[in-house]
């Protein structure tokens, strides 16, 4: 199973008040701490299996 990568940018000015920041992407914005597939499959799974 692979997962999303998402990097850490830094700008080239020290000057900067972002400091660093990360990728976007719609599967897993950026304060998510799971993405939406990863939830998805979480929560199908208790469905099937939780007996």
């Amino acid at each position: 199973m692979s997962g999303l990568v998402k990097r850490v940018w830094q700008g080239a000015d020290p000057g900067c008040p972002a400091g660093t920041f990360t990728e976007t992407h719609p599967l897993a914005p950026s304060n998510a701490k799971l993405t939406a597939r990863a939830i998805i499959w979480a929560t199908d799974a208790l469905c099937r299996y939780d007996t």
